[in-house]
């Protein structure tokens, strides 16, 4: 068997698959290639390491290949048709090694010190493709429809196979940016306004037709169209965002504003409020948008209670794209332009990041609050451990930005839409939190885990 760069070449590792039919090699031209082990002939070569491989690792059932790198990511493979399946980051230093313990379960060491798991495999399990470009995807309140804000109008589709349900289908002229379900399924209220579509109103729509239930909402001033619009978990209460850098409180049956919810000015981008969403009991509201400034409003009185500051890079202040309230917790996590998510101790107001390589679009906990996906322009999905912060997983799509992510009702579905005319449906059962991790590993050990042992395959966290 001889490796095609040579014997100048250095090979850095090197394993069997669990049959013995397969060789994988690492060299240090930043490939790895799998060899038929009997004939020595090339099956695949899988590139996409920015540096050289430094550790390969074969999945219990032989389907999937780890590989670890001195770039600081470790990626898993097809390792029959070498595709790329995800891309593993959080380490700051080079990973010396990996291994699986077990089916969709990773375990990296670092040069940095730290051992990480990770969860992978993800199994898809509905893919719908809308008629126009998503930008926004959600869960009904009972998780049986996936309710899509695209660029032409908003579709409801069951997406669990078998249900025999088309697609709903409601056109709404010029698109919208989000569409949010009331909780008794019979209406949905749109937000369409963009740069090109500067004073489209949010729009209330009966379900299944699609017709106008009752005047727009319409704000005063030119150009103050509504970006963004959402029910209240009781439905009782509608947010709009607008150009103008105020949100504004609407009932959904008067079609009245209630309440203006922060500052105003004359409507432009540099001032536009991107999103807005309740907490859960919907006893507040969070704002965000281009000034990077995050607040917290009473429902009740409209009285701001927080003003978190904006983060600062270097090309000055990073607009936010999205928000989100831990259930029953007291983080809020905000979704950067400059490829970061920022959870948010409201309290303390501490603030931790959650890293992609390009612009996070979306964000949102799991119902539980233990966990927070990310979906970025860099083509990423992520998994986080709110608690933490650590990265547990990624789902990597294609060269297309992730549009936006949602978790289902129950928290065991991950809804995921990208820019273009895909959704997909992924088992979140999957997921979970370092705690989950660690509990799945003392189900695998007959004994317990020594301090060492902890800090060495735990990073010393408390399960």
């Amino acid at each position: 068997m001889q490796h095609p760069q040579g014997a100048g070449t250095p090979l850095l590792d090197a394993t069997f698959d669990h049959s013995g039919e397969r060789v994988a090699t690492a060299g240090s031209d930043r490939s790895v290639r799998i060899w038929d082990a009997h004939t020595g002939a090339t099956r695949t070569i899988l590139t996409g390491h920015g540096s050289y491989v430094t550790a390969i690792a074969f999945s219990p059932d032989d389907s999937t290949v780890a590989t670890a790198s001195n770039d600081r990511t470790a990626r898993t493979w097809d390792a029959t048709s070498g595709n790329q399946l995800s891309v593993l980051r959080g380490h700051h230093s080079w990973i010396s090694g990996l291994s699986f313990p077990a089916a969709g379960l990773i375990a990296t060491a670092g040069a940095d010190g730290d051992v990480r798991l990770w969860r992978t495999g993800e199994t898809v399990l509905a893919t719908q493709e809308p008629r126009d470009a998503t930008d926004s995807v959600s869960f009904s309140d009972d998780g049986g429809l996936i309710v899509t804000a695209t660029y032409s109008g908003v579709e409801l589709q069951r997406w669990k196979p078998g249900s025999g349900t088309r697609a709903v289908v409601m056109p709404v002229p010029g698109g919208v940016n989000t569409a949010s379900l009331s909780p008794d399924g019979r209406l949905v209220v749109v937000g369409a306004a963009w740069a090109d579509n500067p004073s489209a109103p949010a729009q209330i729509l009966r379900v299944p037709d699609g017709r106008p239930s009752g005047p727009p909402l319409t704000v005063a001033g030119r150009g103050n169209g509504a970006a963004t619009a959402a029910f209240s978990p009781d439905g009782g209460l509608i947010v709009t965002t607008h150009r103008d850098g105020a949100a504004r409180l609407w009932s959904p049956h008067s079609h009245r504003p209630l309440r203006r919810l922060g500052p105003t000015g004359p409507p432009s981008e540099q001032t536009t409020l991107i999103d807005a969403q309740f907490s859960p009991d919907g006893r507040r509201v969070a704002t965000v948008g281009a000034t990077g400034v995050t607040r917290v409003f009473d429902t009740a009185s409209g009285r701001q209670l927080e003003s978190l500051p904006p983060a600062k890079g270097k090309l000055g202040v990073a607009q936010l794209n999205a928000v989100a309230f831990q259930p029953g917790g007291k983080l809020l996590a905000t979704a950067g332009e400059d490829g970061q998510a920022l959870l948010w101790d409201v309290e303390t107001r501490l603030k931790r990041p959650l890293q992609h390589d390009d612009a996070v679009t979306s964000v949102a906990f799991s119902p539980n609050g233990a966990l927070v996906a990310t979906g970025s322009q860099d083509g990423g999905a992520r998994l986080w451990d709110a608690r933490t912060a650590q990265p547990l997983g990624v789902i990597e799509r294609a060269a297309e930005p992730v549009s936006s992510v949602a978790f289902s009702p129950d928290g065991r579905r991950l809804v995921v839409a990208d820019g273009t005319k895909l959704v997909r449906v992924l088992d979140c059962g999957i997921c979970g939190s370092v705690a989950d991790l660690e509990r799945s590993a003392r189900a695998r050990v007959s004994r317990a885990l020594s301090r060492q042992e902890r800090r060495d395959y735990l990073g010393g966290l408390d399960g």
